[in-house]
């Protein structure tokens, strides 16, 4: 019954990314490099931005969009907690690369009240859009966290690492035919003669549940090609 205990779990794994789905949700995914470092230099040479010295330089590249299956709309930031991206270090320039969507009005800043952070605003991200921007920041370390509240989402921003694996439609389409095929080698062995088996059934089960999250879950968290370098 250990089979199908699994089955059973990955069922219910469906229904959740199926239901969690029918909301807005905001994804990131980031990469990003050392560009400068300053203390791997000559001792009388000093790096400077704008007038400050600077021994660090990184620079991440960050790319949001609305994975949920229902419109985000701008208004529904709180006030007082915007979005916002904080890094490890002042932030010393911020661009967009790439919208999905011109109309959207995706842009980020750096924020004048915390000099470590980039604030993001737009007018609406329909379902698969959002855009791709890049930050250089006086850091050692490249990456962000965000922080923000909008209203109707428990958890404003979803994070999936830059290089996480992610198993294709082609994997998710061989497991779901092999789902297939085992759910009806039982009726087959039992209109043969050959009895019922539990254990066949769910083996199926397990493997069309495990191929439909597969599916799910390579749309989710993918980004949308108009977002991709």
């Amino acid at each position: 019954m250990g089979v199908l205990g699994i089955a059973v779990g990955l069922l219910a794994v469906i229904v959740a990314v199926l239901y969690g789905r029918r909301h807005a949700q905001l994804v990131y995914v980031q990469e990003g490099d050392v560009i400068l470092d300053a203390t791997q230099l000559e001792e009388d040479v000093e790096v400077r931005w704008r007038g400050d010295p600077v021994p660090y330089v990184s620079r991440t590249t960050i790319t949001i969009w609305n994975a949920g299956s229902l419109p985000l709309d701008g208004a529904s930031i709180v006030s007082g907690y915007p979005l916002r991206f904080r890094f490890r270090g002042r932030v010393l320039a911020a661009e967009t690369l790439r919208r999905s969507r011109e109309e959207n009005d995706f842009e980020v800043a750096a924020d004048p009240k915390q000099p470590d952070s980039v604030l993001m605003q737009f007018k609406y991200l329909d379902p698969r859009h959002g855009a791709a921007f890049q930050v250089v920041h006086a850091s050692g370390v490249w990456g962000a966290r965000p922080e923000g509240t909008v209203k109707g989402i428990n958890t404003a921003i979803v994070v999936r690492a830059k290089g996480l694996p992610l198993p294709g439609p082609v994997v998710a389409s061989v497991a779901i035919g092999a789902g297939l095929a085992g759910l009806g080698s039982p009726g087959i062995r039992w209109w043969r003669g050959q009895g019922f088996a539990v254990s066949d059934l769910a083996i199926g089960v397990a493997a069309a549940a495990f191929g439909i999250v597969t599916l799910l879950l390579s749309v989710y968290f993918r980004p949308p090609r108009a977002l991709r370098s």
